[in-house]
């Protein structure tokens, strides 16, 4: 009985555990006045972009309302980013694993036009459907990226409203010759776009929840 009433406990403590591991995973990084600011439908940026680097992180938080079904709808429509998502050129699935996972093939037509950059992603998505991990998948050649990674993060607020949360970190390997613009690439795949791509995704939440 004594044994019976110790694996009670540990299961009861790992359930708490669980679900502290995920309460609060997106709001605590805001303070309150941010995460009003955010509930007023502002996008509240933390970026890191280090000047005249090739590196830099964007992170980006914004209140979505929609059904959470709706929202991974979206991001996983990958034949309408380049509608959706400028400045991507076009996105695609070349990959499915059994467990879920999947690798994408994403073209970014950075600068007006002017510089190109395509690169193949692992995303593995996790089955709460509240966070998506991504990255460079190594098992391809890359020429211009030392690395690129990030997630989005989901926690629900209210009913069928999320705050999300967008991390990448960006560390590029680009030609001396173009050292001058390495700064606004940076700031293009992980500073300043990350608004627009917040207002896409709510604009298109609109779109389809109407119909």
């Amino acid at each position: 009985m004594k044994f019976r009433r110790i694996i009670i406990v540990i299961a009861l403590s790992l359930f708490i555990f669980a679900i502290n591991l995920h309460a609060g995973m997106v709001t605590d990084k805001l303070t309150p006045a941010e995460l009003e600011r955010a509930k007023q439908g502002e996008i509240i940026l933390k970026n890191d972009i280090k000047e005249s680097s090739e590196s830099g992180a964007g992170v980006g938080y914004g209140v979505f309302h929609c059904k959470l079904e709706t929202f991974w709808e979206i991001i996983f429509d990958y034949p309408n980013y380049g509608r959706m998502f400028p400045p991507c050129a076009y996105a695609k699935v070349i990959k499915k694993n059994p467990d879920g996972a999947f690798i994408t093939e994403l073209q970014m037509k950075l600068l007006g036009g002017l510089y190109t950059m395509t690169y193949t992603t692992y995303n593995i998505p996790t089955a709460d459907k509240l966070h998506l991990d991504f990255g460079l998948d190594k098992s391809y050649p890359y020429d211009k990226f030392k690395e690129m990674k990030g997630y989005w993060q989901l926690e629900q607020i209210g009913e069928d409203t999320y705050l999300g949360e967008y991390k990448v970190d960006v560390e590029l390997n680009l030609p001396k010759g173009i050292k001058d613009i390495v700064q606004k690439i940076v700031n293009s795949l992980a500073g300043k776009d990350l608004p627009k791509m917040f207002l896409s995704i709510r604009k298109e939440i609109t779109a389809r929840e109407k119909k």
